[in-house]
């Protein structure tokens, strides 16, 4: 009797954490500088697909200061490491959560961004940085191109292609135009 008691419980409790990650979705930030009069964002391109994206990235789970218990990220949380890890430390948390708010975000479908406005800088900056070749830096070696992309380029398209700084035509994730266009509705680039 004992067992049909903790055996529910414990589904309860394992569905009730699979709920959170569910809900928690993919987060990423949004990474905003102005060059010229106009607004810029940064995309990353990962080693596994055929076009750019946010920094962004699954929550994970993981302990505070090793006080031993298990909690989920914040998307949040999962937004600003995934952008370190994937600008190979050169934008870090300090910056990040100095640029950022937590609480302006937009949802769409099961991705979260926050908006963070960052200077502009050359790309170079990041592509030159080294990463070692152990298992524990490999979230840093996922990323393997960068690209600056006016946002009124992104928020006029029509498809996934659009021209980055540099002149050339990328592809982009299909959901980042729509992102862009419900982010400029909100105001977030004036």
């Amino acid at each position: 009797m004992t067992l049909i008691k903790i055996l529910p419980y414990g589904w309860l409790l394992l569905l009730s954490t699979f709920a959170c990650n569910a809900a928690a979705g993919v987060s990423g930030l949004l990474l905003v500088a102005q060059h010229n009069g106009n607004h810029y964002t940064l995309l990353v391109k990962d080693r596994t697909r055929t076009y750019f994206e946010l920094p962004a990235g699954h929550s994970e789970s993981g302990d505070k200061l090793n006080d031993e218990k298990t909690d989920l990220e914040t998307s949040y949380e999962t937004a600003l490491r995934e952008t370190v890890e994937e600008t190979r430390g050169y934008l870090g948390r300090r910056l990040l959560t100095q640029a950022s708010n937590a609480k302006k975000r937009i949802r769409y479908g099961e991705f979260e961004m926050f908006l963070t406005h960052i200077p502009m800088f050359d790309l170079s900056e990041i592509s030159n940085i080294r990463v070692p070749h152990k298992n524990n830096w490999n979230p840093m070696r996922e990323i393997i191109d960068y690209a600056w992309v006016n946002i009124q380029q992104l928020h006029n398209s029509k498809g996934a292609k659009v021209t980055n700084m540099q002149g050339q035509i990328i592809h982009v994730h299909s959901s980042l135009p729509a992102e862009i266009k419900i982010a400029q509705a909100q105001g977030w680039f004036k």
